[in-house]
Parts: structure tokens; sequence; C-alpha cells
């Protein structure tokens, strides 16, 4: 089960129309009011600056969403209630003036920096300006920022074609790319992973959202005393932070198997184990099943949760978004978290002994049932919904040492062993 242009460009009166919603790079800088698009020059009526509040970039929105492809009629503001909204690929994401929402498909967002400071949408001599943050969750799009020219590369290019599987990456790039960097829950890091995530099985040929929950305070106590209470200290939202669902040909007279993992971090930690592995083989595993599909009996949703390392949060928040009979609808969860490890390794999966865990075990008798884990099945469990993890990382083992997993410096993952695990 775990297998893992030419673009055409009209300048008038400052006004950019593109032929195409791909393909574009889009540079700008703090303060200058020259910008770079696909290599044309060109002038705006106001340059992007630092809101003195929060601290965040703001960029002109209709000027950068017209560059990136979306057209200019698919873009509205209502002068009523200064709402602009921007119609993209699919998405309906509004933002208002004068708050630090954003709605995403009529789902609200909170936008907020990483220190829990509101980002808010302005209106400056007639031009709306919005948190580049907010741009990158709306329109799924790749940001880079050149710190000596204080610049922001902005692109939503389509992948290269770098192998012989249509532009899907190969397991060693898919694995570099998602831990060059931290992936902590709500931050800059995290949605561009979760836009590359996103832009994979895109091209493999899923339909895939990227949803957007709150994260609340909270604490052990309460995480084991209540559960599904995610805001116990009935406060604000601390962050927003992201899951990845993907699905195909979705049929709702069919039972559904949710195949999960998690692929946030912890603060400054490129989780190599923890867990740019399992993240590597969902979306290995997501390539190898997507011809299959069609021809199963059930329902496969793939799951790329986030804020794993706070409490469970992304799969709690997923879980309480569904109403009964969508959760009587998933007959079972397979999580995958931190495998193909070079140490510590030990062939098992981990939870309630179940009919899932038994049609596992009698196609993998190398592997044991261990209660080790402690991952996202645990909160499809707590429904009532058979589950368990797949790892190969013994923390039971007298070797184990978990500060290497608060602070991953190094890589700990075999990548040749992941190849042999994902034909479990």
């Amino acid at each position: 089960i775990i297998a893992c242009g030419i673009i055409s460009t009209i300048l008038l009166n400052n006004n950019i129309v593109f032929a195409n919603q791909n393909n574009n790079t889009v540079k700008i800088s703090i303060g200058n009011k020259i910008a770079n698009v696909n290599g044309e020059y060109i002038k705006l009526s106001l340059a992007p600056y630092i809101q003195k509040s929060s601290e965040s970039t703001m960029i002109p929105l209709r000027f950068v969403s017209t560059a990136l492809g979306v057209h200019n009629d698919n873009i509205n503001f209502n002068p009523n209630n200064k709402e602009i909204t921007i119609i993209y690929n699919g998405k309906v994401i509004k933002f208002i003036s004068g708050t630090n929402k954003m709605y995403l498909n009529g789902k609200e967002v909170i936008l907020l920096t990483d220190k829990n400071v509101p980002i808010y949408t302005e209106i400056k001599d007639g031009t709306t300006f919005i948190p580049l943050k907010a741009l990158s969750i709306g329109l799924g799009i790749n940001i880079e920022w050149e710190a000596n020219t204080k610049s922001i590369i902005i692109t939503n290019r389509k992948l290269e074609n770098n192998n012989l599987n249509n532009g899907i990456d190969d397991v060693n790039t898919i694995f570099s790319k998602i831990t060059n960097s931290s992936r902590e829950r709500g931050t800059k890091e995290e949605i561009n992973i979760a836009n590359y995530i996103k832009s994979q099985l895109d091209t493999i040929g899923y339909e895939t959202e990227i949803f957007p929950f709150p994260v609340y305070k909270n604490n052990l106590k309460n995480h084991n005393l209540e559960f599904f209470n995610i805001n116990p200290f009935n406060e604000k939202p601390l962050l927003t932070a992201h899951n990845i669902i993907a699905e195909k040909n979705f049929d709702p007279n069919k039972k559904t198997i949710v195949i999960s993992a998690h692929y946030d971090t912890t603060e400054n930690n490129k989780g190599y184990l923890d867990n740019g592995s399992g993240t590597t083989a969902l979306l290995e595993l997501a390539k190898l099943l997507e011809p299959l599909i069609k021809n199963l009996d059930y329902n496969i949703r793939f799951i790329f949760f986030s804020s794993e390392e706070y409490y469970l949060t992304g799969s709690k928040s997923y879980l309480l978004s569904l109403n009964e009979d969508e959760l009587k609808n998933i007959m079972g969860c397979i999580n995958i978290d931190m495998i193909s490890s070079k140490k510590w390794r030990k062939l098992f999966i981990s939870g309630e002994k179940s009919k899932l865990t038994d049609e596992f075990l009698k196609t993998n008798s190398n592997f044991t049932l261990e209660d080790i884990t402690n991952s996202d099945d645990i909160s499809f469990d707590n429904k009532g919904i058979m589950s368990f993890t797949f790892s190969t990382v013994d923390t039971r083992n007298k070797d184990f040492d978990y500060s290497i997993l608060k602070k991953e410096k190094n890589n700990t993952v075999d990548l040749s062993l992941l190849k042999q695990d994902k034909k479990a």
C-alpha cells in the first residue's frame, strides 16, 4: 500500500495583458516603481512597501495578478464595501480592504505574521495592496527573496520536463526540494512546499486543493483530555496552516481510503526523516496509483497534513470539517511517518488492531503491529475510523535519540531504502 512561449505582451497605459496563465515571472522591489515582467521593464503607479504595523511585504494586487496571467475581466473591485475579487484557475479569492481576512472559495483565511500580528489589506491612492503571503496562498505561486536588492521574484512557472514522467520529479528531486528548508506551520516555507506538492499532484492528474485552517494555542493536557477541542482557551488563531488534499474520479457512492503524511516540521528543522521521507513516499504513491484509481472499488484520498507537530492540529481540523456522512464514508486511514531510516530500523505498523491492519500484515509478513508512533492516525482512531501508521523508525530502540529529530542537521534517510519500502 505504500508505493511510493512565447508570451505575448501588450503594454498600454501601463496595463499588461498576458496570453498565458503560466510561465510568468514578476520581479518587484521594495520602494521601487520599476517592475520586471518576463524581461520587460514596466513602471508601477506605486511601489511595493513594508507595512509598518506588521512588517509585512505589501504588493499591488491588480498589477501582480495580471502579470501572472489573471485576465483583467477576472479582477473585480466593489467600491461600496471595498472588496476586490480574483477568479483564477477555478479559484475565487476575495479581499476586503481594512481587514486581515481573505476568502478562498468562500472559506475565511486569517492573515497573520509568524508572530501573530494581523496583516491588513490596504488601499493607497486607488491601488489595492495585499500581503505577499496572501497572494501565495490564493494563487499557488512560488516566491523568492533577494536580500541584497530587497526584491521579490514571483513565478507561476510550470515544472520543467526533467524526466520521463511528463514533468513529475523523481524520488531524489522530490526529497531534495521538500527538505531544502524548514516547513514549520504557517510560515512562507510551509506555503511554498504546499504549492510545490500541489503542483506535483496537479501534474500527475489529480484534483488538488490547499485547505487553510486556523491553529490555536493548545497544550498537552488539553490535547489529552479534550482531543478535538482545537481552541481550548477560546482565543484568536495563532496562525494559519495548510493541508493539501488530492483526489481523482471521486465517486460518492464508493467508500474512501485516506492515505496521509504530514509535511510540516518543528522550528528551524529541515525534517529529513520527520517527515520528508513520508512526504516523498506519499507523492511516489500518488504517482504509482494514479493509473489504477479508475478501476478500484473505493476512492483514494491523499492528504498532506500540516501542523502535525503541534498536537496533530492538521488532521484534527480536517476531521472536524467533515459531517457525519462524510466521516462514515471513510473506511480507513493509512498514514506514513518516518520511514527509510539509516538508523533504528524496524519494519512495523503502529495502531489499534483492525481489519485494516490484518489485511496489511497478510501481504507484509515481515512487518509487526506495534504501539510506537504518535502521528495523525490517532486523530482518525479517535473518530472511530480504522487507521495505522507505517514507519521504520523504532523510537524504543536503546540507541534512539529524540534530540536528532528536534534539529535534523544531517540527513538520516537512505533513499535506496525508500525505494524498497514503497514496495510494501
